[in-house]
């Protein structure tokens, strides 16, 4: 009996230095795997920076070897106050033989046939034309809303904005005029910024409704222009007819009262659901410019 203990206590000493083993083996394995997946992921990455450097590399050989260099876009926005702006459109044509006829074709996003102007040489091969552009001036709407239906509910979160229209295209070319030869640049896509959006900004309207009362605050920020908001009013909704208008008050926390500082509006409003079946904000600019939105329909 003594010789079998002294076997079985043999066996588990054996068995646990065996396993111990095997563990620090598979920790050793695993250390490997990991250091082989680490490296594996440097080759990747180091493989995608060169094979980008070499692209850019080859971009830039094809510029330089080009007849015509990239057509670069600029806005000028000095008239958007009127609707309108002007893009500018600059180039050079390399090796340009005298007599040629450089000539800007484009056609915005709603036109089906390109126009087509002379462009103005500037020296040097240097060419630049100008395209006036209407803009759509307005402001963006951004509209949180919080419902309480009763005192022991969980509020309802609401956010949306308005469907943003999306930003003009404009598509354009460059051909160049010699006695029977023609060359033509690659058609080019461009977006045009929002800026419509831009002049008179990002309103932010929080509303809070609670049973009988709600409140609603209006944030005015994102426009670089001088215009801002003199007055907003809250209009009450029902059967498709305005049944009555109150005005908010000014939230200016700088106490100026001509409400020259860009804030906020905010007015606290006891009201019962029963009075109205939709809630709409209008806001007037110091331009006497005004523009309404829809911000809350009864479900």
């Amino acid at each position: 009996m003594k010789y079998v203990s002294v076997f079985v206590v043999t066996a588990l000493i054996v068995s646990l230095v065996t396993n111990f083993y095997l563990l620090s083996k598979m920790k050793d394995i695993e250390n490997s795997v990991y250091n082989i997946s680490n490296l594996q992921m440097d080759l990747t990455n180091n493989m995608s920076h060169q094979t980008a450097n070499i692209n850019n590399i080859l971009d830039e050989y094809k510029r330089e070897q080009s007849w015509i260099s990239t057509v670069q876009m600029n806005v000028e926005k000095q008239d958007i106050e009127k609707g309108t702006a002007n893009l500018r459109f600059e180039w050079q044509v390399k090796e340009l033989q005298k007599g040629s006829e450089v000539i800007f074709h484009y056609k915005m996003e709603e036109s089906q046939k390109y126009t087509s102007i002379p462009a103005e040489e500037k020296g040097n091969g240097l060419f630049e034309v100008h395209v006036p552009v209407k803009v759509q001036l307005e402001p963006e709407w951004f509209v949180h809303t919080t419902i309480v239906s009763s005192r022991n509910s969980e509020p309802v979160m609401e956010e949306h904005g308005e469907e943003k229209m999306a930003d003009d295209l404009v598509w354009y070319y460059v051909t160049v005029s010699h006695d029977e030869l023609v060359k033509s640049s690659e058609a080019t896509t461009a977006h045009l910024e929002n800026m419509g959006t831009m002049y008179y900004g990002i309103l932010e309207t929080n509303i809070h409704l609670n049973n009988e009362e709600f409140t609603i605050s209006i944030m005015e920020h994102g426009n670089v222009s001088d215009v801002f908001i003199k007055e907003a009013y809250l209009l009450k909704y029902k059967n498709e007819k305005v049944v009555a208008e109150e005005k908010l008050r000014s939230g200016n926390l700088h106490g100026d009262p001509e409400g020259q500082v860009r804030d906020h509006f905010i007015s606290f409003i006891k009201s019962s659901k029963e009075d109205f079946s939709m809630l709409e904000l209008k806001v007037t600019y110091s331009n006497g410019t005004s523009f309404e939105k829809e911000i809350y329909t009864q479900q």
